[in-house]
């Protein structure tokens, strides 16, 4: 510590975080943490650049310090939860909010983040009971029947009138009515009342579309200067002192069967599922992308590739989940940077999944996600104009990768369970074991939206499905028969 008072080194800290040098900001929040060792709102700024520099353990750490030191304070508490969560600890992030709950009985903040992690943990009974106790205290809160929807049933009776009276009164917020918009279109689903999804699913996805518009000119431009970047690399050379290490990689768009088919492998005993922690997308972006986001040429880096990404990628992976097997990654935008991946690692094996664009797209459309992410889900036109940005990079990838990529259907696995199952084991290098056919006895944590039905055995109600929805999704096919895609 300089001359300066802890206070004044700590208002330094904060001046530098508000211009983005997280660094810096870091480096003098430590020096007061180690004369302050107890000020709680040291370690939260110190858990919320960890945050920022996605570093999760560190962030639980630091989370965990301002908690103890500050146990009254709730939202030190929700602070460790979610960042608990966020580092694949999902049964502590229980065992926290539990501990929470207790202190707290009638906060329905804390209620509903149990609720999620027990979704996420598979619990859909105790999910259930604690989300329902959180309604009965916040009944107008629109976000909590979303939240109940993901693992609920509906059916007709006094819920069901509670959210249609809400939906019609007009929730206190926005995001509030959105989300009870798509809780309730999910609970005409349940019901079979088909011809009345649209009348809760449109209004609410031109809301969000409205409070979060996607660029298309950004998504073009970024999707162009990657395949600028990929030009005069030879992707089939193997780079001197490359990793020998195994990783399967699951890719594809949202609500595409990723889900299930990193279910299947995940069964097997050689590996295990690792979510959807983006390593990859982090590491390849770090290389290539200046300061001004403008992208370098992969063959003036590849040098670069083993070390930076290769074995960077397999040190994340150790540290957030602290597993020598292999792990099998469903980062859904890993096929944008397939070609760096497979020279980084190039005994990894990549698993693209497709699916019929008609169910795809509106699977796609009748869920809601974060806020601020996947912008283009809420229009149609913009669904098939992002999926077709997807097709083209993974043309792209066919042409350059060998045995190293394999592309299989949702719609295949369905029809015929084991041949494809067998199929994905195989593409990914390893040698079949029957407990993949059973996966959905041992899921494990699942942080996608499929968290309900991949706990399932495979069932066909998923495909076609766009045919239930008559008129109402002529829009999107139009789309995609102008776009050549169906």
């Amino acid at each position: 510590m300089s001359a300066q008072s802890p206070k004044q080194v700590y208002q330094e800290a904060l001046g530098l975080l508000k211009k983005g040098a997280l660094a810096p900001a870091r480096q003098r929040l430590e020096a007061v943490a180690k004369v302050l060792p107890k000020e709680p709102m040291v370690h939260v700024q110190l858990g919320l650049i960890a945050q920022k520099q996605d570093r999760p353990s560190d962030a639980v750490r630091a989370f965990s310090k301002a908690h103890r030191f500050a146990p009254e304070v709730l939202k030190y508490a929700l602070f460790l939860s979610d960042a608990l969560l966020a580092a694949g600890r999902v049964q502590d992030a229980i065992t926290h909010l539990r501990k929470t709950k207790q202190s707290a009985p009638k906060a329905v903040i804390v209620l509903a983040k149990l609720g999620h992690a027990l979704q996420l943990n598979g619990d859909m009974a105790g999910a259930e009971a604690v989300l329902l106790e959180a309604i009965a205290l916040a009944p107008d809160d629109g976000d909590l029947y979303r939240v109940l929807s993901v693992s609920h049933r509906f059916k007709d009776g006094p819920l069901l009138d509670q959210m249609t009276a809400l939906y019609t009164k007009g929730c206190a917020t926005k995001e509030g009515q959105w989300a009870l918009g798509f809780a309730l279109s999910k609970a005409m689903e349940d019901l079979k009342a088909y011809d009345r999804v649209f009348s809760y699913l449109q209004p609410a996805n031109e809301a969000v579309r409205q409070a979060y518009p996607f660029d298309r000119s950004m998504r073009q431009s970024e999707i162009d200067a990657l395949l600028a970047a990929w030009e005069g690399t030879e992707f089939s050379q193997t780079l001197p002192n490359s990793p020998e290490e195994k990783a399967v990689f699951v890719t594809g768009l949202p609500r595409s069967g990723t889900t299930l088919f990193e279910q299947i492998l995940a069964a097997h005993p050689q590996t295990v599922s690792i979510g959807e922690p983006g390593f990859a997308m982090r590491r390849v972006y770090r290389l290539l992308q200046a300061s001004d986001g403008e992208f370098a040429a992969l063959k003036d880096v590849n040098a670069h590739l083993p070390d930076e990404v290769g074995r960077g990628y397999l040190e994340d992976v150790k540290a957030r989940f602290k597993t020598t097997k292999v792990p099998i990654d469903k980062s859904i935008q890993t096929y944008m940077v397939l070609g760096a991946m497979a020279q980084a690692l190039p005994q990894a094996r990549f698993v693209i999944v497709e699916r019929d664009p008609r169910d795809n797209l509106l699977s796609i459309y009748r869920n809601l996600f974060a806020p601020g992410t996947h912008r283009y889900a809420y229009d149609f036109d913009d669904l098939v104009f992002y999926r077709r940005t997807m097709l083209n990079v993974v043309a792209f990838w066919k042409e350059q990768l060998g045995k190293q990529m394999i592309t299989l259907s949702y719609d295949d696995l369905v029809a015929d369970p084991e041949q494809q199952s067998r199929a994905l084991v195989a593409g990914a290098g390893l040698s079949w074991d029957d407990r993949c056919l059973s996966f959905y006895k041992t899921a494990q944590t699942v942080t996608s939206l499929s968290v309900a039905q991949v706990r399932k055995p495979i069932y066909q109600s998923s495909t076609a499905a766009w045919e239930r929805y008559g008129d109402d999704v002529h829009p999107l096919l139009e789309a995609l028969q102008k776009d050549g895609q169906i």
